[in-house]
């Protein structure tokens, strides 16, 4: 009983977070008011900057983005790797911010993309450090990240999205920045880690 309580557990929140994500999906005036919208965030509505990650421009993006964020939450959450909260929060700070700045020309974006690719960044990252064949699966996607963020920088024609005209293109510079804040998080927790280790051995 303590089996699928566990594997419960570890599905609340990545659950909690898409659950929050289908109903602004199915809510256009929410869409509105928490969308990243270029405009609105300089004038001071700096909660889109979070907020913007939860909206969706269709119901394939939200399956799609849902599916692989809502995975590899899971999979963080059930194996007990840390700071998945702190993760999703830096991240989703950092790609908004990096857009505003770099971006200057995109209005609107939104997407759980940029956020999904530094969930899967940072679980490979773990499983690393696992036995095989889940160290070997680990490598295998890290590789996988690579291939895909090369390709999609080689394409610079997908970089915008028009939200006014429902046209949805890859936001490459989101993703890039997911995998550099999963890696700048990784880094961090190992940090940490070991500064507890240190004073635990001192204690003893």
């Amino acid at each position: 009983m303590a089996l699928p309580l566990q594997y419960l557990k570890a599905a609340r929140w990545p659950g909690l977070v898409i659950l929050i994500a289908l109903i602004i999906r199915l809510q256009p005036w929410l869409q509105t008011v928490l969308i990243y919208n270029r405009e609105a965030i300089l004038e001071g509505e700096i909660w889109r900057l979070t907020t913007g990650h939860l909206v969706h421009f269709s119901s394939t993006q939200l399956f799609l983005d849902g599916a692989v964020f809502g995975v590899t939450a899971y999979i963080i959450e059930s194996r007990r790797y840390p700071y998945l909260h702190e993760l999703y929060l830096f991240s989703a700070v950092v790609i908004s911010m990096l857009m505003l700045w770099l971006l200057p020309d995109m209005a609107y974006y939104g997407g759980l993309s940029g956020i999904a690719m530094a969930t899967t960044t940072y679980l490979a990252l773990h499983g690393l450090r696992e036995s095989a064949p889940w160290r070997k699966l680990s490598t295998f996607v890290l590789v996988l990240i690579i291939v895909k963020m090369s390709m999609e920088l080689s394409n610079e024609h997908l970089i915008f999205v028009d939200y006014e005209n429902d046209a949805i293109a890859t936001v490459s510079l989101s993703h890039l920045s997911g995998v550099v804040c999963a890696w700048i998080v990784y880094i961090w927790s190992d940090r940490i880690n070991i500064l507890i280790n240190l004073k635990a051995g001192k204690l003893n």
